[in-house]
């Protein structure tokens, strides 16, 4: 089935950054289409943290943007990481690419985003319940749904898409926490597409729950920049620094309730069947 994979692999190299083996492999598989219809309307990426996925939207979204006229919407964790994102990240890129002149930023308050010369337009999303309300949309990005304590973004824009058959929805984001509700039910969902061969496209790079956190064989196997972008003695240093849940979390993309950690020697069933004789307490 062809694929719009090649043409974001070529968007990355004018925006100077390229596409690692696991980013084509996302694209290639992702951006599969039917006459020019995708075959995934929503696609779920969960990998760890500061492995390139914020910077594989953006190739996405300025291929999609010089494509055909579209309206898509990015929302990271928050509307100031999501200005961030777009300000200090994203629009030096375009800026210092040879994709310059097709793109302009929108800076006013409220109404930030990217506008393309064949009339596509990028708006950073709202968190209000009432985003998206009234547009038509033919993509979403949303990025770090670990924050989002809910499902009113995707309910927002999800309607938004049903008269673009050629609309996708991506989800993006490293593991939460018990309050990640919205994407635990993404990732629980992806997981069973993924075993059932029905669904959307799912990708998720992350160490097994029993998996020793401290043994570099663990973090190769999960962290695929590991030895390219992130370097061996960097999380060496900060396995020693952080709170193991965090390192869990953030640098080995597992759920805290999936975690074995303080279970290693005994595990908690063990501990729960034991009778435990009170008679010596006072």
């Amino acid at each position: 089935m062809p694929s719009r994979g090649a043409r974001v692999a070529k968007v990355a190299r004018l925006l100077g950054v390229g596409l690692y083996d696991w980013q084509r492999l996302v694209v290639d598989v992702a951006l599969e289409h039917e006459n020019g219809i995708p075959r995934y309307r929503d696609v779920t990426l969960t990998v760890p943290r500061q492995q390139g996925k914020s910077t594989l939207l953006l190739c996405v979204l300025v291929d999609a943007m010089l494509a055909g006229r579209i309206h898509a919407v990015y929302a990271a964790q928050n509307r100031l990481g999501g200005r961030s994102r777009l300000f200090d990240e994203w629009w030096p890129r375009i800026a210092g690419s040879p994709l310059r002149s097709r793109f302009q930023l929108r800076r006013a308050t409220g109404a930030e985003g990217l506008l393309c010369t064949n009339g596509s337009r990028m708006t950073l999303l709202s968190s209000e319940i009432s985003a998206a309300h009234g547009e038509t949309l033919d993509l979403v990005l949303l990025d770090e749904v670990w924050a989002y304590a809910d499902d009113r973004l995707e309910q927002a824009c999800r309607p938004a898409t049903i008269t673009r058959p050629g609309a996708q929805f991506w989800v993006t984001s490293t593991a939460g926490h018990g309050s990640s509700t919205f994407l635990r039910g993404k990732v629980d969902a992806g997981r069973l597409a993924a075993s059932t061969g029905l669904g959307g496209a799912y990708f998720e790079w992350s160490a097994a729950d029993d998996a020793d956190p401290t043994d570099a064989a663990t973090w190769y196997g999960c962290m695929p920049q590991l030895g390219r972008t992130v370097q061996e003695d960097v999380i060496r240093a900060d396995l020693g620094s952080m709170r193991l849940s965090e390192f869990r979390r953030g640098y080995l993309n597992q759920w805290p309730d999936a975690s074995f950690e303080g279970w290693r020697l005994i595990t908690e069933e063990q501990w729960n069947a034991v009778e435990t004789d009170e008679s010596w307490m006072p």
